[in-house]
């Protein structure tokens, strides 16, 4: 596919996604969830100058970034770029229920069907105003520290024959999720950036992840800035010329 995008404005970027996209990291000295501005969707649009608009929302599904979309469609006024960043909470389960009864079926919060429809019709509803999707994978978790993290307080025996026996499962499942993301991309001919190996590069990927297991830390999001940019800088570059 042939990209082009003279056709937009490159310096207006709309954000859609979950609390990646929102810069968020978990500060282990004040024990909560925060905000970092050093984020990867700041770090780019400090070296473009970009103007940003970011409706990314922690916890988000598809299903609820369709939402925020319907919500905030008439913010959307200007030709630009749309980062979507989804998948990380769509592949997640309940874990508290799957803690109770792990031996019963249990689907995620958007099954992998799901999954895939509602994001191709985020990006339509996108392009017919004009706007440029470009498509986020997911960076790398670490099984063992997310599992830590949400089965506090939860029967870990259980949630672990839920798992078969092993976090591994989590880890394979979240890629799946990433993976499909990339097919999203192709069948609804969009941008596709493959931040996940920014991280999956790194000789101690966890290094780059916050206590959580899930969400970078800084030095994470500045891997996927450093990714992003060098995927996209030749648009730039051509816009100065």
């Amino acid at each position: 596919m042939v990209l082009k995008m003279e056709d937009y404005n490159i310096y207006n970027w709309y954000v859609f996604g979950d609390s990646i996209s929102k810069g968020i990291v978990y500060d282990e000295v004040k024990n909560k969830y925060e905000i970092t501005d050093d984020n990867f969707v700041n770090i780019l649009a400090n070296r473009y100058d970009a103007e940003v608009q970011n409706f990314s929302v922690f916890g988000a599904t598809i299903n609820k970034g369709l939402n925020v979309f319907s919500r905030n469609q008439k913010k959307l006024e200007k030709n630009g770029i749309a980062i979507l960043d989804f998948g990380g909470n769509d592949c997640d389960f309940t874990w508290s229920e799957v803690a109770k009864t792990p031996n019963i079926e249990h689907l995620p919060n958007t099954p992998p069907a799901e999954f895939k429809k509602k994001y191709i019709e985020l990006i339509n509803k996108l392009k017919k105003l004009s706007l440029q999707p470009v498509l986020l994978n997911l960076p790398p978790l670490d099984p063992k520290r997310y599992f830590d993290t949400f089965s506090k307080n939860l029967n870990k025996e259980n949630l672990l024959a839920f798992l078969g026996g092993s976090v591994k499962r989590i880890y394979q499942w979240h890629e799946s999720y990433s993976n499909d993301i990339a097919e999203i991309a192709i069948e609804a001919q969009s941008i596709f950036i493959n931040c996940r190996n920014a991280i999956l590069q790194k000789l101690q990927p966890e290094d780059y992840l916050c206590f959580d297991g899930i969400h970078p830390n800084n030095e994470g999001y500045s891997l996927i800035a450093d990714m992003i940019y060098d995927k996209t800088k030749i648009y730039f570059e051509k816009e100065n010329l």
